[in-house]
């Protein structure tokens, strides 16, 4: 394991000091852990995705607006990530 420093913003902080206070969490660091490995995990689901469609070419406008909404990402960020080569072929395996 590692010690990190982080610093976040006052309403997040305050979300995750009620947390452990509610019994959500058994520590403020045991809460940004989670945070931190949920983004991850959603990272990877969302690059797995992301093949999938640029496997799935011609993929749709629905499929664009859909990955747009759900990474918050603009839409033309999703095409210009979409038209990319695929992780596998870029790491030539």
């Amino acid at each position: 394991m590692q010690r990190l420093t982080v610093t976040i913003d006052d309403e997040i902080a305050d979300v995750a000091r009620r947390d452990v206070q509610h019994g959500r969490a058994p520590s403020l660091s045991a809460w940004v852990s989670d945070a931190m490995r949920r983004k991850a995990l959603g990272r990877i689901r969302l690059e797995l995705e992301l093949d999938e469609l640029r496997a799935s070419d011609p993929y749709t406008e629905d499929d664009v607006t859909w990955a747009a909404e759900v990474t918050g990402i603009d839409a033309a960020d999703v095409r210009a990530a979409l038209a990319s080569p695929l992780r596998s072929e870029a790491s030539g395996g």
